[in-house]
């Protein structure tokens, strides 16, 4: 498809925010002021991979948590954002993002990595990632 949102670098990503609790133990809606916990986004396309990981960098996240397989009954599901050997570059619209395997840790009931991302022109952050399967 061209045009639309198959070509462009939109992320659909949530902000989660917690909710405030009343005296009573009640919960209640936060306001937009309220610091969010944790960003909710679906895995990226192939051509958004750059885009997601400078998300991620942007908004400093301490860890990523993947609760889909990258592909499910030979249909892809999302694109693969950590590398396949040590060091992978994605591109897209412009952007650049160094992505470096730092340790990976494979476990029965899910994937452990930890790598580092380096956004063109910004400081290396390290990301762990547990990925279930």
């Amino acid at each position: 498809m061209q045009g639309g949102l198959l070509s462009s670098s939109y992320i659909n990503a949530s902000y989660a925010r917690p909710p405030n609790y009343t005296a009573t133990g009640a919960a209640v809606a936060s306001s937009q002021d309220t610091q969010p916990e944790y960003i909710a986004a679906q895995g990226p396309l192939p051509h958004t991979v750059a885009d997601f990981l400078t998300m991620i960098y942007e908004q400093k996240c301490p860890h990523v948590v993947m609760l889909c397989n990258t592909e499910e009954n030979n249909s892809p599901k999302c694109a693969r954002y950590w590398p396949a050997q040590a060091t992978e570059t994605f591109v897209s619209d412009g952007r650049s993002v160094v992505v470096t395997k730092v340790a990976e840790q494979i476990t029965p009931n899910f994937t452990y990595r930890e790598f580092t991302i380096l956004p063109s022109n910004e400081r290396e952050v390290s990301l762990p990632q547990r990925h279930h399967r």
